[in-house]
């Protein structure tokens, strides 16, 4: 029998030092005895060990002297082990003891036996969170007199008890989890002497009593969040406790946001309550915050603190007027306005957001010492800045975040970020730019305009010198734009600087730039384009600048590659060159079947794709020519044929024209000029157009609305109005293209320009429509077209003023 009991205890011996790890760092020596589903410590580690883990196993009970083999030991975890009890004795000689977690258990008030932490005189920190705890162990608690952090279940409804003041030398004191509802006056009374400089408060919070936080004068990191039920203006009061204190930070995020129903107003009262302390930085995140009224950051006494201000992730809208009190933050270096959305909680009537700043323009000052402006992801409709928008104050400004704030128009110029280095206008429609957008961002070296309808401006030339002075440039985005042409000419003055070029996601079908022009280019992306191959001049310039020591990586994946007869020498240079290509250069690619395969494939194949193709082009050539002598043929005889009627037809064309030319100086008409237009711009027509060249200049206008004979069929009223007309004006709109009579009308007016050789259609652009919308029609002769484009001020003026460039314009186009 004895030997059976030796050999079991011998076995239990082995398969412990098995489930045990053991090292040493040089500094440390641990002991890792985890999830082994071990029922009591094990007694196999060192004796000189100082970290001992055992989580995760199966203790229930620690028993007296559990660890007394272990005298060295510095930190201790128990964590997830099932513990229910704890004898008196069970950390019986464990003097170096500076660290114990037992959380994540099941400890009660009553398993801890009074002075079960007696021992531990070394003991800095101790985490009891997540356990069973009913009432606080503070009589327990109150033998750790140089205990300098706690972790505890914070409990409803409960107080701190006298215990709690023994620990004087407490600094850091964690609840979790936290389900207090309310924080009553005398909650934290024993807590009153001591030196907590941090304690966060996570909780279930509806309701704070003003005079809560009195005892937690040494606070110098506030830390309120995820409290779903109370809203700030409620918990404001409460910082009276507060008042005049430094503060390094006063986090309260993520608090109100129980199912979006109920939202928060900031006043001037809360301004002043918050303001009384000295915080560098304040952080209102996520806080369903709907309205910050004027006079709360004025209402802040010690706001000259403030040097980080977040109040990202609520509901405020674009007027606020609080961001006109910005300027009162005097050391202000980081502003955080982003991801707002004002529709959370009211509806999208409510707000007019069509306009930020006055029809001419718009000021803000900001604080010299900002350096930071977040103002991305706003969720908005049909918003757009004023033309003109002047920052006063704003020189020390190196970051602005204006990604997805959605503006429909990027007409408009900035002036006032003059050290401005990284600038984010990503998101919105910028169709309609303004080619002086970026002129006063001199000192600008990182740009990212992705997703901006970018592709409209650009096919126009007053946009070359978009990016014109910015030679400081070394990082530009302009994915997702639908770009199809080359950029080089945008890019000129970036030829020294730019190193990196992000264009993928466009509609470019080779390479959009000439790579040996920009000398420190060192990535070029090019990803899910429109690139079938590369051109070989392309390829030759690539060539060009890496035998010139260009450090180049160029990015292709995603493009719907050739490999084919056609592409053989891209296939070929993808292996050759010496320039970075991603993707190991082995990209998708269609054969000359349609079958899908991949460029090492081909490359592979490469000497027999040379072969096929080679006879295929020999095939290709005897066929053109044979082809080509047959047609000689069979065309010679048809002219030797036909030349006396060919003959006949020539000299027709030439009388025809000559009668053509005379036509032309016809001068009896019945009106000096018809004018075509949709009924929905009639007042801009008999309000402008018709006093301008009827009333003032003294022309013969003709109206369909006025000069139509009745009883005539439209369509013959259109047309003997055109005849009758030496010249035809069309108002050009969205709604005019859309419309029957004036497709008619544009047909009819082109077909008499060409039959009787008239002078050139005049056509006035009243809106900025997109070549893509217009007609093939009105494409195909647009050089015979006089074209006058209508700005703002002729849209919005309520009438023609005769100095204005657009009228006088107007004028010498339709004149006798």
């Amino acid at each position: 029998m004895k030997y059976i009991v030796a050999s079991v205890l011998i076995l239990t011996i082995v398969l412990a030092e098995d489930l045990c790890k053991r090292h040493t760092d040089g500094e440390n020596v641990y002991c890792f005895c985890v999830y082994q589903n071990l029922s009591s410590v094990p007694d196999v580690c060192a004796e000189n060990t100082t970290v001992l883990d055992i989580r995760g196993n199966r203790f229930r009970t620690l028993y007296n002297r559990s660890f007394t083999g272990l005298p060295y030991l510095r930190k201790l975890i128990i964590s997830h082990s099932y513990v229910e009890r704890i004898e008196v004795l069970a950390f019986y000689n464990l003097l170096e003891l500076a660290s114990l977690d037992l959380s994540h258990n099941v400890i009660r008030s009553d398993s801890l036996p009074n002075g079960v932490f007696q021992s531990l005189l070394q003991l800095k920190r101790l985490d009891l969170r997540y356990n069973a705890f009913a009432e606080y162990p503070d009589r327990q608690l109150s033998d750790l007199v140089g205990l300098e952090i706690l972790s505890l279940n914070g409990i409803n409804g409960k107080k701190f008890g006298k215990g709690f003041s023994k620990l004087t030398n407490l600094e850091q004191f964690r609840l979790q989890p936290c389900n207090y509802e309310m924080l009553h006056n005398d909650t934290f009374t024993y807590l009153r002497r001591l030196p907590i400089t941090y304690f966060p408060l996570s909780c279930k919070i509806r309701k704070v009593e003003t005079g809560a936080f009195f005892p937690l004068q040494h606070l110098t990191f506030i830390n309120i969040y995820q409290n779903r039920f109370i809203q700030i203006s409620n918990l404001l009061p409460s910082f009276v406790a507060f008042r005049g204190h430094n503060m390094s930070s006063i986090l309260l995020n993520n608090n109100n946001f129980y199912f979006g129903k109920h939202f928060d107003t900031l006043s001037e009262r809360d301004g002043v309550l918050l303001g009384n302390i000295c915080a560098r930085k304040i952080s209102l995140e996520s806080n369903s915050l709907i309205e910050i009224r004027l006079g709360f950051l004025y209402g802040m006494k010690y706001r000259n603190c403030i040097e980080t201000l977040i109040l990202r992730g609520n509901s405020l809208n674009r007027h606020q007027e609080y961001i006109f009190e910005l300027n009162l933050l005097s050391n202000l270096k980081y502003v955080d306005l982003s991801s707002q959305n004002p529709y959370s909680f009211i509806g999208e009537k409510t707000i007019q957001n069509n306009l930020i700043g006055t029809p001419s323009g718009f000021t803000i000052k900001l604080p010299s010492t900002l350096k930071f402006i977040n103002y991305s992801n706003i969720i908005t409709k049909n918003t757009k800045l004023a033309p003109k928008v002047k920052v006063v104050g704003g020189y020390n400004v190196e970051v602005l975040d204006f990604a997805n704030a959605h503006y429909i128009s990027c007409n408009t110029t900035i002036w006032g970020f003059a050290n401005l280095k990284n600038l984010n206008f990503s998101g919105s429609d910028c169709s309609l730019l303004s080619p002086t957008f970026f002129r006063y961002f001199k000192r600008l070296d990182h740009l990212t305009f992705r997703n901006v309808k970018l592709s409209h401006p650009l096919g126009y030339g007053k946009f070359e010198n978009l990016l014109h002075g910015l030679v400081h440039l070394e990082y530009i985005d302009f994915s997702h734009n639908n770009l199809e042409f080359s950029v080089s000419k945008f890019l000129v003055h970036q030829r020294h600087s730019l190193k990196k070029l992000i264009l993928d996601t466009n509609d470019f079908t080779d390479i959009p730039i000439k790579v040996s022009d920009f000398r420190k280019m060192i990535h070029l992306d090019l990803r899910n384009n429109k690139i079938e191959y590369i051109q070989n001049h392309m390829m030759a310039d690539i060539d060009k600048s890496v035998s010139s020591g260009y450090n180049l990586t160029i990015f292709l994946s995603g493009n719907p590659l050739k490999c084919n007869c056609d592409t053989i020498d891209f296939i070929e240079w993808l292996f050759r060159t010496n320039v970075k290509l991603d993707a190991d250069r082995n990209y998708s690619c269609v054969d000359t079947d349609g079958l899908a395969q991949t460029t090492k494939m081909a490359y592979s194949k490469l000497r027999e794709t040379k072969l096929n193709c080679m006879s295929t082009t020999y095939l290709t050539i005897s066929i053109i020519l044979s082809s080509s002598v047959v047609i000689f043929v069979i065309m010679a005889s048809w002219f030797c044929k036909y030349r006396i009627a060919l003959k006949y037809w020539y000299y027709n064309i030439r009388w025809k024209y000559r009668l053509f030319k005379d036509i032309n100086t016809r001068t009896n008409f019945t009106y000096d000029v018809f004018i075509g237009y949709h009924h929905t711009d009639q007042k801009f027509v008999s309000d402008k157009v018709v006093a301008f060249l009827e009333k003032e200049k003294g022309l013969k206008l003709c109206l369909h609305q006025r000069d139509f004979l009745a009883g005539l069929y439209i369509a013959d009223n259109i047309i003997s109005a055109i005849k009758d007309s030496r010249k035809v004006l069309f108002i050009m709109t969205n709604n005019y293209l859309k419309s029957k009579w004036g497709k008619f009308e544009f047909d009819m007016a082109r077909m008499q320009m060409f039959q009787e050789n008239l002078e050139p259609l005049i056509i006035i652009l009243l809106e900025d429509i997109p070549p893509s919308d217009m007609p093939s029609d009105l494409i195909d002769i647009w050089g015979r077209i006089t074209c006058i484009e209508a700005d703002d001020i002729v849209r919005e003026s309520t009438q023609a003023f005769s100095g204005h460039q657009f009228w006088e314009k107007l004028y010498l186009a339709v004149k006798p």
